[in-house]
């Protein structure tokens, strides 16, 4: 049996991952007809990255992250894969995230969240909101501007409550003799098409968030900061912002429990900031599990009614 302490630090396999997603695209339907036309057949995610005011069209990857999935009470450590509709005119929404889990109670089991894809206001995909970064009016100026000095930063997808947080820094390129770039702007959304710039992460959360409460997101001038509770809106957004850096920083060296604290604290901090302006949740997803392999504990895995457990093999 593999020690504990191994197990903590288990990470499924995105090659495997990538095939049952893969596979996902045309079998998520349970009709034979449907299956046929491929009319409602799904495909991976794309987004924008690196250098030019358009940056590079790539494939989303897989992006490991804590979760709340609908459903659970805690926050698990997942592997997720987000597909948009394959026909072009069906929606600038997700139709499904595939979510694998990395906890060594329930290794592999693979739980599959699908959007409704009819409503007003969809939750948009990766896609969406990068091909938005470059139509915001302002910024389409200043990205002209800057032309192929700009590099775009990999775009950080963290699931909300109910909805979804992207963050995409934009750097530029340092000048001759400099070896790094220099952050310029930093773009974020609640996934709801609208996308909110500024120079630094906690001012562009803010604008997001008074956005969202029917404001102009803009400014801190006279009755722009109105208490909540001990704390104003401002501080609200400011100790999100200080959470979400310290989740980034104890991910990014491989601490995955203050990781999922951290990021609880920012769900915390974010939740109260969003009470505070009205801004009203995001569209939810349905969630479905898919059958699960052996778990790596003694435990029995939970029941899944579906489908039989099927046995696999482990890495390990």
């Amino acid at each position: 049996e593999m020690p504990d302490a191994i197990q903590a630090h288990l990470r499924y396999g995105e090659a495997l991952f990538d095939l049952q997603a893969r596979a996902l695209e045309r079998f998520h339907v349970d009709d034979a007809n449907v299956f046929f036309s491929g009319d409602q057949a799904w495909a991976i995610t794309e987004e924008s990255s690196g250098a030019g005011e358009e940056g590079s069209r790539v494939l989303s990857p897989a992006r490991y992250t804590f979760a709340v999935l609908p459903g659970a009470r805690d926050e698990r450590f997942v592997a997720i894969r987000a597909f948009k509709p394959r026909v072009q005119g069906r929606g600038i929404g997700f139709t499904g995230w595939l979510a694998v889990s990395n906890e060594p109670e329930d290794f592999g089991r693979l739980t599959l969240l699908e959007f409704p894809t009819g409503g007003e206001d969809p939750l948009v995909a990766i896609d969406t909101f990068t091909s938005n970064v470059s139509r915001d009016r302002e910024l389409s100026a200043e990205l002209g501007l800057r032309g192929d000095r700009v590099v775009r930063g990999n775009t950080i997808v963290v699931p909300i409550g109910e909805g979804v947080l992207y963050v995409q820094p934009l750097y530029l390129d340092a000048p001759a003799g400099d070896s790094l770039p220099s952050l310029w702007q930093v773009v974020v959304s609640f996934g709801d098409d609208e996308v909110h710039v500024e120079p630094t992460f906690e001012a562009a959360l803010n604008q997001a968030l008074r956005a969202r409460s029917g404001g102009n997101g803009r400014g801190t001038g006279p009755g722009s900061t109105p208490e909540t509770g001990n704390e104003s809106i401002d501080e609200l957004v400011g100790r999100a912002a200080s959470e979400f850096r310290a989740y980034r920083e104890a991910f990014g060296r491989g601490d995955f429990e203050e990781a999922a604290q951290r990021l609880e604290a920012f769900q915390r901090a974010l939740d109260a900031a969003e009470n505070a302006t009205g801004a009203g949740p995001a569209p939810s997803a349905d969630a479905a599990p898919l059958p699960d392999p052996p778990s790596n504990s003694t435990e029995e895995p939970a029941p899944v009614e579906e489908a039989p457990v099927e046995e696999a093999p482990t890495d390990g």
